[in-house]
């Protein structure tokens, strides 16, 4: 079955198809979305910093030159997280918190309390945290178990003894 479709190039009504299915063909093809980790990252910057060709490493790692660009211009700030261990290195996103002032003061309770080996719950860090929040001005903070599951992946805390 043919239809006809207007072809731009030679400005003629044509009925070849094969044309136009190939053009749907082509743009119906999604690309899947490929999430890179900070070692990886890390490692992509290395290769450029070697003086490798853009395009091998692209090759290489499977991605397209844009995201390649995008690790490139991103690159002092990739850099600084993996220096900073702040995250992990097989992390792919990189989200502060919200509140990041009521974070950084429930951390250094918490980790100056682990040291004194207090044992230290979950509800517990949510009451501090909530005490934090207000005492630095912020009213709108919730200190609710998804904040604090977060909050517990962010900084690496898990049941046991304290590893800073």
């Amino acid at each position: 079955m043919t239809s006809d479709h207007y072809d731009y190039r030679t400005s003629e009504l044509t009925t070849d198809t094969s044309e136009l299915t190939t053009v749907i063909i082509m743009t119906s093809i999604k690309v899947k979305r490929k999430g890179l980790s900070l070692s990886t990252k890390m490692e992509i910057i290395k290769a450029t910093e070697a003086g490798r060709k853009k395009g091998d490493i692209a090759r290489e790692f499977g991605i397209v030159p844009s995201t390649l660009s995008t690790v490139l211009k991103n690159k002092q700030d990739i850099k600084a997280k993996f220096e900073l261990s702040k995250f992990e290195p097989s992390r792919q996103r990189f989200r502060n918190a919200t509140f990041e002032d009521v974070e950084e003061a429930l951390l250094r309770w918490f980790k100056g309390n682990r040291s004194k080996n207090l044992p230290i719950s979950g509800p517990l860090l949510r009451e501090k945290a909530d005490q934090l929040a207000k005492l630095l001005g912020h009213n709108t903070f919730s200190a609710s178990a998804g904040w604090l599951s977060r909050f517990k992946e962010r900084h690496g805390i898990m049941r046991g003894p304290w590893r800073s």
